[in-house]
């Protein structure tokens, strides 16, 4: 858990700045605060470098972002949550990372509302004392 108060701390690894753009807007509610990594490396690199409550993973079957990186964060990481969007619904793909705790998945183009509520969901987890 973050040690930011109440504030979620949101990676979001995309390489698509307006998805960034988007879902920045999305949980702009002064209770999340959204951070961007354009590839696994960054990723990685900004997970062990600061205290990360929720990733947000844009998988691509182009591979530059892909699904493996979710069972790599979760072995460095245990209790960060994992939103799983990829960009076509691929069996192969959930078998690789559904093991590994993923906390939500969705196939892209996502239900914003759905989005916002997994995220608000997981902040109801992580702060249950706070109030709404």
């Amino acid at each position: 858990m973050s040690d930011r108060g109440s504030n979620l701390s949101i990676l979001l690894v995309t390489k698509e700045q307006a998805v960034f753009e988007m879902t920045k807007r999305l949980l702009a509610d002064g209770q999340c605060e959204v951070r961007e990594a354009k590839n696994s490396h960054e990723a990685l690199v900004t997970i062990l470098d600061n205290s990360i409550d929720v990733v947000i993973l844009d998988a691509e079957a182009s591979g530059d972002i892909d699904v493996g990186l979710a069972p790599i964060i979760k072995r460095l990481r245990p209790k960060i949550s994992l939103i799983l969007v990829l960009d076509n619904y691929s069996t192969a793909a959930l078998e690789k990372v559904i093991s590994c705790g993923i906390v939500y998945h969705a196939v892209k183009p996502v239900d914003d509302t759905e989005l916002v509520e997994v995220v608000k969901a997981i902040r109801k987890k992580l702060y249950p004392r706070q109030l709404q």
